[in-house]
C-alpha cells in the first residue's frame, strides 16, 4: 500500500509539472501573438505618406529620391522582411518629363521578388507642381492619398546645396525638362556605391524624426483629380509572395500563404511577424524559444504516457526491489 501511494503521489506530481509546463507555453504564445500587432510590426510604419509627400517637394527626379531615401536617417524606415535592417527602396519614373510625370518606389524583400510601396504622380499647374502620394493597398489599405504643392524650380540656392549633396546622382532643377526617364537599374544584392545597410530604428524615434512641416493634406489632389493627361503606372499592383514578415493592412492571398507556410511551427500570432528565407532569420529569439518549449513538452508528454501505461501489479511490485530502473518496464 505505501509502495502504491508513492506511485500515485509521483504521478500527480508529474501531472502538475506538465500542467504548470503547458500554461507557460500559451502565456509564450500570448506574448508572441501580442508582439506580432506592436507598432514595430506593422508594415506601413516604417514609410510615412505624409514624409514622403514632404521629400517630394525636395526633389526633382526619381534618381535624385532613391538617393535620398537610402540615406541612413531618411524617412524610410521600411524592413518588410523583418531581419532588423532597413530595406533598400528602388525608384523607377513613368509618365512623360513635361506635363506629368510618376514614381514607383518598391522594395524587394527577397530575390526575385518586387514589392510595390507607394506612387507619386506629379502634374504640371503652369509655374506649380501638384503632387499626390498613394500608398500600396496591401501595406497601407484604402484611401491612402496625401497631396501638397511646391514650385515646379527649385530657387538658385537650393540648387547649389543639392548639386552639392547629391554624389553619384543626375541633377535636375525642374520636375519638368527634357531628360531620359529614370529607372533603378540596381536589384537585390546589387546596390551602389554610397549606399550602407543601417538598422531599422523603433516606431517611436522613427516617428519623432518624420515630423512634417510642409503642407501636406490628406486625400485626393483636386487639380489632378479634374485633369484629362493619363499616365500609366508599369507597377500598379506588383505585390511580392515571398519576403513580407511583417503585418500587412490588405494581404494577398500568397503573402498569407507564404506567412503560413514560414510560421507552420508556430502556435498563435498575427499576419506576418515571423521572418523570412535568405538574409532574413528563421525564427527570432523569442520564438525559438517558444519552438524549443513546445517540443519539450510534447516529449514530456508522450514519457509520461508510456510511463503510466506500463503500470500493473506485477510492476508496482518491482517497484523498491530495483528501484526507478525497473518501475513500469513490463506492459
Amino acid at each position: 500500500m505505501k509502495i502504491l501511494k508513492t506511485a500515485v503521489i509521483f504521478i500527480l506530481a508529474l501531472n502538475l509539472a506538465y500542467t504548470v509546463f503547458t500554461h507557460f507555453n500559451k502565456q509564450q504564445a500570448q506574448i508572441t501573438q501580442s508582439a506580432a500587432n506592436t507598432p514595430d510590426n506593422i508594415a506601413s510604419n516604417g514609410l510615412s505618406l505624409p514624409a514622403l509627400a514632404e521629400l517630394i517637394t525636395k526633389v526633382r527626379s526619381g534618381q535624385e529620391l532613391e538617393n535620398k531615401l537610402n540615406r541612413k536617417d531618411s524617412i524610410n524606415n521600411l524592413d518588410l522582411n523583418n531581419d532588423q535592417k532597413v530595406d533598400y527602396l528602388f525608384v523607377r519614373e513613368f509618365g512623360d518629363t513635361q506635363n506629368k510625370l510618376g514614381f514607383s518606389i518598391y522594395a524587394e524583400p527577397a530575390k526575385n521578388e518586387k514589392q510595390e510601396i507607394a506612387s507619386v504622380v506629379i502634374e504640371k499647374n503652369e509655374d506649380q507642381a501638384e503632387i499626390q502620394v498613394t500608398g500600396n493597398q496591401e501595406i497601407y489599405g484604402d484611401n491612402a492619398v496625401y497631396n501638397t504643392t511646391t514650385k515646379t524650380t527649385r530657387e538658385v540656392q537650393e540648387n547649389q546645396e543639392a548639386n552639392t549633396a547629391q554624389a553619384n546622382t543626375v541633377f535636375y532643377p525642374s520636375y519638368f525638362m527634357m531628360r531620359p526617364l529614370w529607372y533603378s537599374p540596381f536589384y537585390f544584392g546589387y546596390y551602389p556605391p554610397f549606399y550602407s545597410p543601417f538598422a531599422f530604428s523603433p516606431y517611436g524615434a522613427y516617428r519623432r524624426r518624420t515630423v512634417v512641416h510642409h503642407h501636406v493634406t490628406k486625400g485626393s489632389n483636386r487639380y489632378q483629380a479634374k485633369s484629362t493627361r493619363h499616365i500609366t503606372n508599369p507597377n500598379k499592383n506588383m505585390s511580392a509572395s515571398r519576403g513580407i514578415a511583417k503585418n500587412l493592412r490588405k494581404p494577398t492571398q500568397s503573402q498569407k500563404s507564404f506567412y503560413k507556410t514560414v510560421n507552420h511551427n508556430r502556435k498563435g500570432g498575427g499576419f506576418g511577424h515571423a521572418t523570412s528565407s535568405h538574409r532574413l532569420r528563421p525564427f527570432s529569439s523569442h520564438s525559438r524559444s517558444f519552438f524549443t518549449n513546445t517540443q519539450r513538452s510534447r516529449r514530456f508528454s508522450n514519457s509520461t504516457h508510456r510511463f503510466t501505461r506500463g503500470f500493473s501489479r506485477r510492476s508496482f511490485g518491482g517497484f523498491g526491489r530495483r528501484g526507478f530502473g525497473g518501475f513500469g518496464r513490463r506492459r
